[in-house]
């Protein structure tokens, strides 16, 4: 079966439909508000005329924040008017206990750095295993109620460079085997894919920025439950990385300063990493 979202290098090489957004498909977007899986669900709206977003509660201390930012979104695109009753938002709450090994249930854990080499290496302290395969899971019944001409996919926001792998639930591997794994369990053709696995965050930005016309700094990425971004945070440091090399403006409010000429930032750009930064976009004037 031909995947709609199959990932590519870059994100304007993603495929979308000559023809305007397909009627063959309904795409389920495991969304939680953050720049990534906003992105990806912008792009499953040009591929697929039915889209369902999917938001999970499953304790993570920032979830009122990531629910503001969700509202915000929808009530500012009014999706289900444009889209004509094709487009629903859906929120799923998995139990805390289901995640023995939740460390942004709670209190998250004081992970600050000063600079981005400081973080290099530790997404393992935020991040939960096996969250992917417990969200593929919630969303199995809804699938099953798809209309049977259409098929599913569940779309996820992963991406290869927006953090190091801690757990194997973010790899290509994994949404294959997901895919497979419904199939069999549902007893139809399930798709799971991550448009943007193949991508980096910066290009997820400038994609999402420049192309899709997303306002971007409205999306939630910190950990924490303070209404602003804290700026200190993994998330926090990896979101403003992004718009930095992405050359896309940031309007984020963040409770600490940060320095954008981090060494980090500044080897991307003298070793030729960066393309060219594409034309501002209007529509933050």
């Amino acid at each position: 079966m031909k995947n709609p979202f199959k990932p590519k290098r870059a994100p304007l090489n993603l495929p979308i439909p000559k023809g305007g957004p397909s009627d063959d498909y309904h795409a389920y977007v495991i969304w939680s508000g953050g720049p990534d899986s906003t992105v990806a669900l912008r792009h499953a709206m040009q591929v697929c005329r039915h889209v369902t977003a999917v938001s999970f509660n499953y304790g993570q201390e920032n979830w009122n924040e990531e629910r503001l930012a969700q509202k915000w979104y929808l009530e500012n695109n009014n999706f289900e008017a444009k889209m004509q009753g094709r487009f629903k938002h859906i929120v799923l709450e998995i139990p805390y206990e289901f995640f023995p090994h939740n460390p942004l249930a709670g209190a998250p854990p004081e992970v600050r750095y000063d600079t981005l080499a400081d973080v290099k290496g530790s997404t393992a302290a935020i991040e939960t295993p096996f969250r992917n395969g417990m969200f593929l899971a919630a969303i199995a019944p809804r699938i099953s109620d798809t209309n049977g001409k259409r098929i599913p996919v569940v779309v996820t926001g992963c991406i290869e460079g927006g953090a190091t792998v801690a757990h194997s639930d973010v790899t290509p591997r994994f949404h294959k085997t997901a895919g497979m794994f419904l199939s069999s369990a549902l007893g139809r053709t399930v798709l799971v894919s991550g448009p943007l696995l193949r991508c980096n965050k910066h290009d997820v930005f400038r994609y999402g920025s420049f192309v899709l016309g997303i306002n971007l700094s409205m999306t939630r990425s910190c950990i924490g439950s303070e209404a602003h971004h804290c700026g200190r945070c993994f998330p926090c440091q990896l979101r403003r990385r992004a718009f930095y090399l992405s050359d896309t403006p940031d309007h984020t409010p963040y409770d600490a300063p940060w320095d954008f000429d981090d060494a980090d930032c500044v080897a991307f750009r003298t070793e030729g990493k960066l393309p060219a930064p594409q034309k501002y976009n209007p529509k933050w004037d």
